[in-house]
């Protein structure tokens, strides 16, 4: 009867040695969930960059084309023009230049498009990092658990470029807040 008990009382012991190891204890479910966070946040900051880098190219080919196609023409002009009503090389004559040069451009509806697609594109930049400075907040914000992690959280707009990415990375966030709520600041 003993060699009964045997494999019984192992399977128990087993049984519990799983069920004791599959119980992590509350510090260690916060930092899984920060981990987790972060990752998200991680993931997230990655698409803005990459979205960023393309913008920069889009101005950077709309720069080196209008440069490339519209420079010697919208000079000439310019020049043409500066050397009417100007001393060549005087202050006016590179103000009248310089202004001739920009309005230039509106003459011509390709110049005007390019220009267009820079400005955009510059615009479009910089709109995406703003958007990752404060995702990068509240990815920051999360270190922080246990505690407060503050307002940043919550202050990143809703991006509908990458609407999944970030409800994913705001989801772990609210999970990493919960599983940290409760615990002493102190048990980072």
């Amino acid at each position: 009867m003993p060699r009964i008990r045997f494999p019984c009382a192992v399977l128990v012991v087993l049984s519990c040695m799983q069920w004791l190891s599959a119980c992590d204890s509350h510090e260690e479910r916060c930092s899984k969930g920060k981990a987790a966070a972060h990752a998200a946040w991680e993931a997230y900051l990655a698409k803005l960059e990459g979205q960023r880098q393309e913008a920069i190219a889009m101005s950077r080919a709309a720069r080196t084309k209008l440069e490339a196609e519209w420079q010697s023409k919208l000079d000439a002009d310019a020049r043409e023009k500066a050397n009417a009503l100007n001393e060549p090389n005087s202050g006016a004559w590179w103000r009248t230049f310089n202004a001739t040069k920009q309005s230039a451009c509106a003459n011509y509806p390709k110049c005007s498009e390019l220009r267009e697609q820079m400005a955009d594109a510059d615009d479009r930049n910089g709109s995406i990092a703003k958007q990752a400075e404060q995702a990068k907040a509240a990815r920051d914000a999360i270190s922080k658990l246990p505690g407060e992690p503050g307002a940043a959280l919550g202050a990143v707009p809703d991006d509908f470029d990458y609407k999944a990415e970030l409800a994913l990375a705001r989801e772990q966030s609210a999970a990493a807040v919960e599983s940290c709520s409760g615990l002493p600041a102190a048990a980072q």
